[in-house]
């Protein structure tokens, strides 16, 4: 993806909660996305490509190694974004030689993104940052772990694209109920069973679809796409 790792402003905004977990699933209170386009697609994901530069936890938190650990998070964001800055932060140790996420660590890495001027959106309380050039409100991608070791937590991936696997999922399977839909959508990103944070976290997005009015519950008590009424 070419394009500069710049992330969304967001610091002149109000602080609001991004806590959309309680949220009715009657409740329709965004309907600015009703003129998005309307196509939800699957894509693979792909790790960036980090190289591999050795370096002591003293060397990490270090001013001479700022020109390194910089332009490893350009490179995360750029490539993998939207990306987690949990993700980023592991990826970052992993390719430097460091195994455990300190509070040194957490501190070197809050800085990097301060003076790089990186500005996540934030929703439910997950710092995401976007590259330059793609815009959260007409995202509609999500993206599938080509295998096991590239496969991200559920709880680290961004509300926007969990609510876009669960919006693909009716675009493919049509009307489901809310179990069917937790379950297909699931299966669509590439998870078997599902554990209870797992579950939690579909249903939140199933939850900030009907918000963001790209999805309803019709007459029957199944979900649909706004857009195939």
């Amino acid at each position: 993806m070419a394009a500069s790792a710049y992330g969304l402003d967001t610091a002149s905004e109000p602080e609001k909660s991004d806590d959309v977990s309680g949220a009715s699933e009657n409740e329709k209170t965004d309907t600015s996305l009703n003129n998005r386009p309307v196509h939800y697609s699957l894509e693979h994901y792909t790790d960036a490509a980090l190289a591999d530069t050795p370096m002591t936890m003293d060397e990490f938190i270090a001013e001479d190694a700022w020109p390194v650990i910089d332009e490893k998070i350009r490179t995360l964001v750029n490539e993998e974004g939207p990306v987690s800055l949990e993700i980023i932060t592991k990826k970052l140790i992993k390719s430097c030689g460091i195994s455990r996420t300190t509070q040194n660590v957490t501190d070197a890495v809050d800085q990097a993104v301060h003076r790089m001027k990186l500005r996540p959106k934030r929703l439910n309380g997950l710092k995401t940052f976007w590259p330059d050039g793609l815009e959260p409100e007409k995202y509609t991608v999500f993206r599938t772990a080509a295998d096991s070791k590239s496969r991200r937590d559920l709880d680290l991936i961004c509300m926007q694209e969990k609510k876009n696997a669960v919006c693909y999922a009716l675009q493919e399977k049509g009307p489901l109920d809310k179990q069917s839909l937790i379950k297909e959508t699931s299966v669509q990103m590439g998870y078997g069973r599902l554990g209870e944070s797992q579950r939690t976290a579909i249903e939140a997005a199933v939850k900030y679809a009907v918000k963001s009015g790209e999805i309803r519950i019709n007459e029957d008590k199944l979900y649909i796409l706004c857009q195939s009424d």
